[in-house]
């Protein structure tokens, strides 16, 4: 039954990943990337295995976290897909509190509104 479910996993997970990674090699930012292999996803783990396809792809921790926070997914169940993938936990968390997240195609910005009214 293991080998069953494993057989099913990498058949499932390598084209994704080759998907990916052949995006990326071909020029293709990582957010449209990621986005495009997302797209045929309809649970939870498939997304999961996208990001985790982002990492081997060599996309930094930071990066996968902005891409997947900006395309929906919770910061936490982001995190817990990338430290599942293999990412380095304290990476993720210095990723997670670092404040604003930039990648390629997107951004996140703290408001700093406030901060720049009470300054003046």
């Amino acid at each position: 039954m293991r080998k069953l479910a494993m057989a099913l996993l990498l058949s499932a997970a390598l084209p994704a990943l080759a998907s990916v990674q052949s995006d990326i090699d071909g020029g293709m930012s990582a957010t449209d990337a990621f986005t495009a292999a997302n797209a045929s996803c309809d649970t939870a783990a498939c997304t999961d295995q996208v990001l985790a396809d982002l990492l081997a792809a060599g996309v930094t921790v930071k990066d996968a976290l902005a891409i997947a926070i900006n395309s929906g997914i919770p910061s936490d169940a982001a995190a817990k897909s990338l430290i599942a993938a293999g990412a380095n936990p304290q990476d993720v968390t210095a990723a997670t509190s670092a404040g604003p997240v930039t990648t390629t195609n997107s951004v996140v910005v703290k408001s700093t509104i406030q901060a720049n009214i009470s300054a003046n």
